[in-house]
């Protein structure tokens, strides 16, 4: 926003503010209840890699959880989550072995888009993935953060 004083001896001084206005309708309730309720990991929403969203994360602090399969003879992962706004509603991501839930066992807390987990990798650091269930998280990098976004597994042969 910028603002100029116009003076003149007869009137005195007033300001004229000039400023764009952002106008963010935000996520849409189609974006807000997709797969939900699936705020916990104890409820994360099966979803497959044919589904992708969109999702949201509509209320500041909200967390989403998906859960899906690793058959035995697919262990190379790749999650993506895309969201449009990076400035200042970046998400993030976790995934959990849901038999082992006390520490997510990889992260992407990146300030890039799309946020990228890949299963087996190093940058971020990601294990091979054994058979079984698994469950990523989204989550505002931020409490603050509400945004919509894309999700996307995919599931390769080892």
């Amino acid at each position: 926003m910028a603002g100029v004083a116009l003076c003149t001896t007869a009137s005195g001084c007033s300001i004229v503010l000039d400023w764009e206005q952002r106008i963010d309708a935000g996520p849409t309730p189609e974006a807000c209840a997709f797969k939900e309720p699936n705020d916990t990991i104890d409820t994360a929403s099966t979803i497959s890699t044919a589904e992708m969203g969109p999702g949201a994360i509509c209320t500041p602090g909200e967390l989403d959880f998906y859960r899906f399969p690793v058959p035995a003879d697919m262990q190379n992962v790749a999650i993506s989550v895309s969201f449009s706004d990076t400035t200042i509603n970046d998400l993030d991501m976790n995934l959990w072995d849901p038999a082992a839930p006390a520490n997510p066992i990889a992260r992407g807390v990146s300030f890039i888009q799309p946020e990228l987990l890949t299963c087996p990798g190093n940058a971020p650091f990601c294990p091979q993935l054994i058979a079984g269930d698994y469950v990523v998280e989204v989550f505002g990098a931020n409490p603050q953060v509400t945004n919509t976004y894309n999700i996307s597994i995919t599931i390769v042969p080892q």
